[in-house]
């Protein structure tokens, strides 16, 4: 008993082939619900004009051709938070440098000694350590910086820590899930057409 390699047919690889396209745009029509205890930074002033803008801001679609922008944000509490809160941008490109009460925030123990992060469209999660959110107004400034004059700042998102990192992890695990399996799907079609 020999083994006979697969045969597909005509519409069996187009199949195949319509699935791995399906799965590659799925990100395009999903997004996760915000948490009830998430809100969003919708608004900034910027630095190099002064004028309010609506977030998420690429820099392509206003047609600024600096090399660096400023979003100033002020957030007005009631209270301050008795749990730890976070700061959370979703997207940015490329450099990101953010101060909280003029306060540098990092997004995580590896860049704890910078104070700029370098990543390219990767979310970013800034933890809030207790005090640094106050009662009444709290600045938050975040720079953007990118040499090649096309800059973006997704919607930055506010709320407790624990929210904003499962919302995160979640989020992430479904890219990288969806990644993977386009990869094995597309090397299988790849194999079957050998």
């Amino acid at each position: 008993s020999c083994l006979m390699p697969l045969q597909f047919n005509h519409i069996s690889w187009l199949s195949l082939q319509f699935v791995t396209l399906m799965l590659a745009a799925l990100p395009l029509f999903i997004s996760w619900p915000l948490p009830d205890d998430v809100f969003t930074l919708s608004q900034a002033q910027l630095g190099s004009t002064g004028t309010s803008v609506e977030l998420p801001d690429d820099w392509r679609s206003r047609s600024y051709s600096g090399q660096q922008e400023v979003y100033q944000f002020s957030l007005m509490l009631e209270q301050a938070p008795l749990e730890t809160w976070a700061l959370l941008l979703p997207s940015v490109n490329l450099r990101a440098q953010v101060k909280l009460n003029n306060h540098p925030l990092t997004h995580n123990e590896n860049d704890y000694n910078s104070s700029t992060a370098r990543m390219w469209f990767q979310p970013l999660l800034y933890p809030l350590s207790s005090g640094l959110l106050q009662q009444g107004s709290n600045q938050l400034q975040i720079t953007i910086s990118n040499a090649a004059t096309h800059g973006y700042l997704a919607t930055p998102l506010v709320g407790t820590y624990s929210a904003l990192a499962s919302y995160t992890a979640r989020s992430q695990l479904f890219r990288q899930t969806l990644l993977q399996i386009i990869v094995i799907a597309m090397s299988v079609v790849a194999l079957l057409m050998l």
